[in-house]
């Protein structure tokens, strides 16, 4: 098999194929260590963590499986310890160019300006929705169980999320940070509190 692009998370590996498609493998719970493909055809920008996503090349509309405890597949559903192996379209109709995963959500980048939409748990995002996450989990959290816009007048190129953070790059290629700051993360010299507005990088607060 040949690859063009790689991604790697907690539980996860997948690669988009020369043939456009998306091939992953996993050791979570009953899977073994062997490959197995996504059914889907035509999908890339794929990104993984716990979950995978990923853009199908002719319709910008996105595409997610793997655990969906927290809504982070974006497709107007839940279930604790839920895993989907194939991969299930996003919920609405808004096309998608780029994609981030995190162990809890998920974010994307709209296809015609940038603007920045996330599901499940994420750094910053609206959170409408309450998931029930099982006893492991402390029972129930708040959760985004469709794409939610957020931070709607910035249109960013680019995107990465983690569990408490996230950053962008701006149409302007400056880099900006929200979420957590325990440890730095915000990249603006300070170890302040979480904040959930964009800071950007480099200017010390």
């Amino acid at each position: 098999e040949r690859f063009l692009t790689i991604s790697a998370g907690y539980t996860d590996v997948c690669a988009e194929a020369h043939d456009a498609r998306v091939a992953c493998w996993s050791l979570y719970e009953e899977r073994s260590a062997t490959q197995w493909a996504a059914p889907a055809e035509g999908l890339r920008a794929v990104a993984t963590h716990s979950h995978s996503c990923a853009i199908r090349a002719e319709t910008n509309r996105a595409y997610c499986w793997g655990f969906n405890s927290y809504g982070s597949l974006g497709n107007g559903s839940h279930r604790s310890r839920e895993v989907v192996d194939t991969p299930t379209l996003v919920a609405g109709t808004r096309k998608f160019v780029k994609v981030a995963v995190s162990f809890l959500g998920t974010c994307a980048l709209e296809a015609s300006r940038g603007e920045l939409f996330c599901w499940g748990s994420a750094p910053a995002a609206p959170e409408p929705d309450r998931c029930a996450t099982g006893s492991e989990f402390g029972g129930s959290t708040r959760c985004a169980l469709t794409p939610q816009p957020v931070f709607p007048r910035r249109n960013f190129s680019s995107v990465a999320i983690a569990v408490a953070h996230g950053c962008g790059i701006a149409a302007t290629t400056n880099a900006y940070c929200w979420g957590a700051n325990t440890f730095g993360e915000l990249g603006n010299g300070t170890i302040d509190p979480a904040t959930e507005e964009p800071q950007l990088v480099g200017v010390q607060a």
